[in-house]
């Protein structure tokens, strides 16, 4: 495998657009956004939870806002040494974000559940992603 840098500004198919910038884990990691005229996207993996990250700002107004959320909210100190996400947190920064839907993807296997009715309290259009799910946006 050979990793080549993206350079700034990337044209997609159906003159759509795709920017990327740098997230908060414990190796380099990037967060990716993808604007079309009529809708956007935003995949967020393997960062800390925080309402004042930098990122924030890039996904601003996302139609679908697809995020981290390894761990639920009684491992939120272990999810910020990890580099992680925890729930409320994620859920908080999709409010502030205004994104129109959240994914949580990228959870615990460990059998840790996440508390969804605790996550849509904060944010209601959430939902958890599992294997083989497809979204319309």
């Amino acid at each position: 495998m050979n990793w080549e840098p993206l350079g700034t500004n990337h044209v997609l198919p159906g003159h759509g657009k795709l920017s990327y910038f740098a997230l908060n884990h414990t190796v380099e990691c990037y967060g990716f956004r993808f604007d079309w005229e009529e809708r956007s996207l935003a995949y967020i993996m393997d960062t800390v939870a925080d309402r004042d990250a930098d990122y924030v700002q890039h996904i601003k107004g996302v139609d679908v806002l697809i995020h981290d959320c390894y761990l639920p909210d009684s491992w939120q100190e272990f999810a910020r040494v990890t580099g992680h996400s925890h729930l409320s947190g994620v859920a908080q920064i999709a409010a502030k974000a205004e994104a129109g839907r959240l994914v949580l993807t990228h959870h615990n296997t460990a059998g840790l559940e996440l508390d969804m009715e605790s996550a849509r309290a904060i944010f209601p259009q959430t939902i958890k992603a599992y294997d083989g799910l497809e979204i319309s946006f």
